[in-house]
Parts: structure tokens; C-alpha cells; sequence
């Protein structure tokens, strides 16, 4: 149970520091350049936010169209399911898309394992340490890569 509560809650932390420095770089270009548009008028929340004001305001698209960019995206499904659902997956005919989604995307990583009880069409994510560590790097090669580009004027 340990280990399990380990790699979930270091995976947890690690997409919320990803998050944090991913705004902060929004805030960083907002205070060091003479645009106008403040991060806080833009829609959505988080990751969304943070994707919307590099893509529109700074031209920086090309970070959110990749594989990675998608792969952090199901991580994010992933982070919000432990967060908010202790890694229990409702996967009977009523249960949430989302959750589904999870499902299937879980069952082709070899870093993850579904216990699933099909009687009763639950299951529980648990986390495998090669996951969360393959996580961990691809958040920082993203934020290396973002933090790389020209400066603002």
C-alpha cells in the first residue's frame, strides 16, 4: 500500500509543479515584454490557460501539437482521477467518460495497472515508479525546450 501511495502522490506533486512552472513562464513573458494581455483575461483554467496564452499571444503553437504535448495531456486525466477519485475508475455502462478514457489509455502503458473487477465494473489506477519518472522527465524536457526560445522584446 505504501509504495502505492508513494508513486501516486509523486506523481500528483510532479504534474502540479509542471502546472506552476508552466504559469509562471505565462507571468514571466507577461512582466518582461510590452504586451498588453495579461494571463489572468484568458479563459480556462491551468495547463489550458498557461497553452492558450503561449499559442496565441507569443506564437509558440508548436509545443502544443506534438506527442508530448498529448502524452501530458493524458496525464493530466490521470492526475485529476487520483486527485479527485483516489485512482478509482467507474467503468460500467454508467460510469463517467473520462473514466473510460483512462481506462484504455492506462491499458497500453506497460507502467501502469488497472485492478479491475469487471463484476462490479470498478477499477483502481496504481502507478508503476517507471511511469511517474518518465513523467518527471518529460516535464522538465518541456519546460527546457519552452524556456530555450527567443526572448521577448
Amino acid at each position: 500500500m505504501f509504495p502505492l501511495l508513494h508513486w501516486n502522490s509523486t506523481f500528483i506533486t510532479a504534474y502540479c509543479l509542471f502546472e506552476y512552472h508552466l504559469n509562471a513562464i505565462c507571468m514571466i513573458l507577461q512582466n518582461k515584454s510590452k504586451c498588453g494581455i495579461k494571463v489572468s483575461v484568458i479563459r480556462g483554467q491551468g495547463l489550458e490557460r498557461s497553452k492558450i496564452y503561449l499559442s496565441s499571444i507569443w506564437n509558440l503553437q508548436i509545443f502544443f501539437t506534438g506527442k508530448d504535448w498529448s502524452k501530458i495531456k493524458d496525464y493530466a486525466l490521470v492526475r485529476n482521477n487520483l486527485a479527485h477519485n483516489s485512482g478509482e475508475l467507474k467503468l460500467d455502462k454508467d460510469g463517467p467518460k473520462d473514466h473510460k478514457k483512462i481506462s484504455k489509455l492506462l491499458k497500453i502503458h506497460d507502467a501502469v495497472e488497472i485492478d479491475e473487477d469487471r463484476d462490479y465494473g470498478i477499477g483502481r489506477i496504481k502507478l508503476k515508479p517507471s511511469l511517474v519518472i518518465d513523467s518527471i522527465k518529460m516535464y522538465k524536457k518541456f519546460l527546457m525546450n519552452l524556456c530555450n526560445i527567443e526572448k521577448p522584446n
